[in-house]
Order: C-alpha cells, then structure tokens, then sequence
C-alpha cells in the first residue's frame, strides 16, 4: 500500500512538470532556467523538445549518481526517463487550445501557473522523499557540503543555466529572470507547507 502511494506521488509530480514546462513554454514569457537550456540543446542539435530534456535528464542522472547518490530514488529515475514525454503531450493539448493566442493576461497567468505547479513538483519529489530531481540531488548535496541555503545554491545554478541555454539558443525572456529568481524559494515553502500536512496526518493517525 505504502509503495502504491509513492508511485502516485511520483504520477502526480511528474505530470505537474509536463503540465508546468508546457505552460512556461506557451506563455511565451520565457522558459524556466532547465526548459531554457533544453530549448537551447533542442534548437542548437535540431531535435524535439522532450528528447532535449530527455538527453539533459540522463546526463544529470550520471552526475547525480557520481557526487549525491544517497539523494536519489524512484522519482529522479521516473522524473528523468518521462518528463519529456509528458511536456511534449501537454504540450500539444495547449497549442490546441489556442493559449499563445488568448491574450497577455492568459498568458501571464499561463505562466504564473507553470511555476507554481513545477515548484510544487519538485517539493514533492523532495518532501516525501520520493528520490528528488537529479539536479536537487546534486545540489542538496551541495547545500550540505557549504552549508548555506538552498535557495540560494538554486539561485546560483538557475542563472548559470540560463546563460548555458541563451548561448545555445535557447529562447530567453521576463519569465526567465523571474523563474530563475523565485523558483528555490517557492520550493523551500511549498515543501515546508507539505510537511506540516504531513505532520497534521500523523497527529490524526495517532488519535
């Protein structure tokens, strides 16, 4: 029962980042720093946008593997095999309804809703530890050695990929800079926020 739970958190996270990237993606506003440099790798080797994010995913495993093994679970493997997949089927139910054409505030709240739902993605992963990302394995690892905030190591790496994607091609824009800026630190509350839900079961199970 326990096992059947965890393969639907990781279901539901893995959804919520096809759902979010593909929204980010129609926003027009700019991709989030991750989907920046994969639409960079995609647009520079002239190849789908899942197989980009599906290559960058396999080699951040390999690193993730190398430096934070222990960090590593179910959920980075599912995350990194099938995030691709479902961004290019999201994305093709939104480029059917027409939302890169409804206007800047639909698309301002195209984009506002993509950020949030990969936050909360990635605070799941993270939260129930179901085997975080690849890449917040290799930075909570990094967080550790240093000892300073995760936020900002995210900060950090989030600009660095961003330039990464913009030298590749990739297309850069407001929502880029905002998603760079806030994503780390919607993670750290959303996963605080799970936390005390979960905590608030425990009490109730008890009783």
């Amino acid at each position: 029962m326990i096992q059947l739970k965890r393969y639907f958190f990781i279901f539901i996270a893995v959804n919520l980042i096809g759902i979010a990237v593909a929204l980010i993606l129609e926003s027009g506003l700019g991709c989030d720093p991750i989907g920046l440099l994969c639409d960079g790798i995609s647009k520079f080797f002239s190849i789908q946008f899942g197989i980009a994010s599906f290559y960058y995913n396999v080699g951040i495993i390999i690193l993730a593997l190398l430096l934070a093994r222990k960090n590593l679970g179910m959920g980075t493997i599912s995350y990194g095999l099938l995030s691709g997949f479902f961004i290019d089927f999201y994305r093709m139910i939104f480029i059917n309804l027409g939302i890169a054409e409804m206007g800047i505030a639909m698309l301002i709240l195209a984009f506002v809703v993509g950020e949030i739902c990969m936050s909360l993605a990635f605070a799941i992963l993270m939260q129930l530890d179901l085997g975080m990302t690849a890449l917040d394995a290799v930075l909570i690892k990094i967080k550790e050695k240093l000892n300073i905030p995760y936020s900002y190591v995210k900060i950090a790496t989030d600009i660095l990929l961003v330039l990464t994607g913009t030298m590749l091609g990739g297309t850069f824009g407001a929502g880029t800079i905002i998603s760079a800026l806030v994503t780390g630190i919607l993670v750290e509350r959303l996963g605080k926020m799970i936390k005390r839900v979960q905590e608030n079961f425990k009490r109730a199970e008890v009783v």
